[in-house]
Parts: structure tokens; sequence; C-alpha cells
């Protein structure tokens, strides 16, 4: 049985929305989760490709469409679903996957990147994910489902980022930038954890063990069903 099945924007459309992913990660006792999942990531050593986020969308997609990532700007993107494929190419480069569900003990994509021309084709990131991980990738998937986890957490490519960003949710589009200190404590609401990973400190070049790479605020602006959500990604807790 393959380990990661083809894209669907229907299984995207099930996801749970940030509210119900911060409910649900409050239920599971999340932080306990988080912790055994990154120690699975670390006994693997691969902790510079892998890292844990916590499963929810922003808005719906249409029927052949994709959440793509360009330089940190996530928009939704035509793509032919019928290809039933994992990766999309597209403006002579490819859209490959970043985070991916787990799924009745496989796993399936529902967040990309674009790979432009330019890209080397050994700077890339795997079709699906990485062929010599696929040990870690089954244990990952027997973790997640024994534990009940998979409506909850994702399996996500690790943060490459060493600055603290801001991830703002406009219309159908996700778009990140830095972000300070002092301008993430005017946000004046609440932070809501959900992607977390291993980051390596510059002054020891050792792993410095578990931190939030990224947290959620949100806030309603509207009826209860309509909100903006913002994401601050860190790589200390």
């Amino acid at each position: 049985m393959a380990l990661v099945i083809p894209y669907s924007s229907e299984i995207f459309n099930a996801l749970p929305s940030l509210k119900e992913a911060s409910t649900a990660f409050e239920k599971c006792n999340g932080d306990a989760a988080v912790l055994s999942l990154l120690e699975l990531i670390e006994q693997h050593g691969v902790s510079n490709k892998f890292g844990v986020v916590l499963l929810h969308r922003h808005f719906g997609l249409q029927k052949n469409e994709a959440l793509v990532d360009v330089n940190g700007t996530s928009t939704p993107w035509k793509i032919d679903e019928s290809s039933d494929t994992t990766c999309f190419d597209k403006y002579g480069g490819q859209i490959l996957p970043h985070s991916w569900a787990v799924r009745d003990g496989q796993l399936t994509p529902y967040e990309f990147t674009f790979y432009n021309a330019q890209n080397k084709r050994g700077n890339r990131p795997g079709l699906a994910v990485y062929a010599e991980d696929n040990q870690f990738v089954e244990e990952f998937i027997r973790l997640v489902e024994s534990q009940g986890l998979s409506g909850v957490f994702a399996l996500t490519r690790a943060s490459k980022s060493p600055n603290k960003l801001l991830e703002v949710t406009e219309g159908g589009a996700n778009v990140t930038f830095e972000i300070s200190d002092d301008k993430e404590s005017s946000t004046g609401g609440r932070l809501i954890p959900a992607a977390w990973g291993y980051h390596s400190r510059s002054t020891s070049g050792k792993q410095a063990g578990p931190h939030i790479t990224r947290g959620c605020f949100q806030w309603c602006t509207g009826p209860y069903d309509m909100h903006v959500m913002h994401h601050v990604s860190d790589v200390s807790f």
C-alpha cells in the first residue's frame, strides 16, 4: 500500500476550522501529544526535514484548486485533480506537497509550495515525502492513529526561517511577513499554537529541543462563522 495518496480538494474542505482545531487540541492534551510526535521526529534524525502542524484550514477551495505557497503567500491555484497525483507541473515549475494529513494509514497532501524552473532539481524536496524516510513516515502514521490524533495533527516540512513571522489571512490569501516582539504583544488577542519543530541554535550548533515554530491568533469580525485569523511563527517558545 502506498504511503502517500493523491491530493483531494474534498479532503481539504473537510479539515477543521482554526476554532475547531484549537478545541480538539485542548481536549486531547495537545502539549503532551506534540512532545511524543517531536520525540519520534528526533529519534529518526529528520528534525531538519519535518515538523508537526495543527490540522486546520482558513477557507474552502473549489474543485481542482489547491492551496499553494510562493514566497510566503498562499493562495488557491488551479490544478487538475483528475491527474491522480501528489504533485503538479505548472508555469515551467512544480507544485509539491508541504503538509500532509493522516487518513486511514496513509498520508494525503493538503498544502503545497511552488518551485519554479530556476530551482535546481537537487534543491527541491521529494515529490511526496523523502523516500529514505519511509520508515519514519510509517511510524508517524501509526503513532498518530494509535493516539486518535489524525483529526488534530499533521506532518509538515520543517520551518527554515530563523525569524519570527506573522501570517495574515486576507480573503483568499495567507500572507507571511516578519514581526517584532512588541508588535506581537500589540495584537491583543489569543495566540493559538499551530506548528512545532526542532531548531538548531547558531551559538552551539546543537539541537535546542522542541520549540513552537508557529502560533495562531484569531478574532471575530462578524457572525460566529466569519473571522480573521493570524499566525505567528517563531523559533523559540
